[in-house]
C-alpha cells in the first residue's frame, strides 16, 4: 500500500472527475505480456495484499501482440485509477508515456530506468553477488552465469565481480 499511497494514486472517491475530465474506477490494472510468468503470482499477492483494507481492485492485463495499443483500449474503456507496469513490460518507455499522457499514476515494477522516478526494482547486482559469494564461501570453484534475453536492459549490462 506504501508505493500506492508514495505515488499518489488517486483514491476512488477522489477519481470522480481526474483532471482528464472523466471518472476512473477503483481499478489497478497490472500489466504483462506473459513472459515474466513464474514472477506473476507473487506480484499479484503481494498487490493484493497491499490492497487489503482499501477500496481498490486488481485487474491483471494481458497485453501481448501490440500492447501499446491493447493498453490505450483498457483504459479508454476501463479508467483505471492507475496502472502497475511488470517486467519486461516495465522497460517500454511508449508503455509510460501512454499512462503518463492519459494522466494515470503508474509504477514500473522491475528494472531502474534511468531518470523515472516511477519505478521499484530489485538490485539483482547485489543479490548476484551476495549468491556467488555464499557459492565462493562454501568451496564452490566452477561458477557459470546465465543471463537473459538481450531485449532486456539488465541482461545487456556487463557482469560485475
Amino acid at each position: 500500500m506504501s508505493t500506492i499511497a508514495s505515488n499518489d494514486f488517486p483514491r476512488p472517491a477522489q477519481a470522480k472527475g481526474s483532471t482528464a475530465g472523466t471518472d476512473l474506477n477503483p481499478v489497478i490494472a497490472l500489466v504483462h505480456d506473459g513472459t515474466a510468468t513464474p514472477l506473476m503470482p507473487a506480484i499479484e499477492r503481494g498487490v493484493t495484499q497491499a490492497l487489503r483494507g482499501t477500496d481498490f481492485l486488481l485487474v491483471p492485463r494481458l497485453l501481448d501482440k501490440v500492447p501499446e495499443a491493447q493498453l490505450a483500449g483498457f483504459i479508454h474503456r476501463s479508467k483505471p485509477a492507475g496502472v502497475l507496469i511488470a517486467p519486461p513490460l516495465c522497460e517500454n518507455q511508449r508503455i509510460a508515456a501512454l499512462c503518463q499522457t492519459a494522466g494515470l499514476r503508474y509504477v514500473r515494477l522491475g528494472t531502474l530506468v534511468d531518470g523515472d522516478a516511477h519505478c521499484i526494482a530489485a538490485d539483482d547486482r547485489a543479490a548476484m553477488a551476495d549468491t556467488v559469494r555464499a557459492l565462493v564461501n562454501a568451496g564452490h570453484t566452477r561458477i557459470g552465469l546465465i543471463t537473459g534475453p538481450e531485449d532486456l536492459r539488465e541482461a545487456r549490462r556487463p557482469p560485475s565481480g
